[in-house]
């Protein structure tokens, strides 16, 4: 797995040993993700938070990470946290399946041609970009926020 920043105090919110997604509530990619992680996570190991949200915004401060500007996803566990492409193989990694090998075979590849594989979903679902319509809880996915 990919190394990531430590910090002294384990993070607020968060059960010990319990991971977190963040995204960016207004943006369609990140709620592409969000849908993939519910879709994939059915043991439930990831919980999600906007970065809009006050939670969100309480875990992006701990970590010292800009609260009004965020244009990537960050896992929080403990008293670590990822960005960017480590968040994203910390995200698969979680899911039901998932082996180190692929994340490292994807490694092997750079983030160029993992950012090819999202954006060409991205824009199969639609345009790229900001949208108001944010991914919100539903009666069968409430748990995982």
């Amino acid at each position: 797995m990919p190394a990531s920043p430590t910090r002294p105090t384990p993070a607020p919110l968060l059960k010990p040993g319990e991971t977190v997604v963040l995204f960016d509530g207004e943006c369609k990619l990140c709620n592409g993700w969000v849908r993939f992680i519910m879709r994939h996570d059915r043991q439930r190991r990831l919980k999600l938070a906007a970065v809009q949200s006050p939670e969100g915004q309480a875990l992006l401060a701990w970590a010292g990470l800009p609260l009004d500007q965020f244009d990537t996803l960050a896992v929080i566990r403990d008293q670590q946290y990822w960005v960017r492409s480590d968040a994203v193989f910390e995200i698969i990694a979680q899911l039901p399946g998932a082996c180190v090998d692929c994340c490292c075979c994807a490694a092997s590849h750079g983030a160029f041609g993992i950012g090819l594989t999202i954006a060409s979903r991205a824009i199969a679902i639609g345009s790229l970009g900001s949208t108001t319509a944010a991914c919100c809880p539903t009666r069968t996915t409430s748990n995982a926020f």
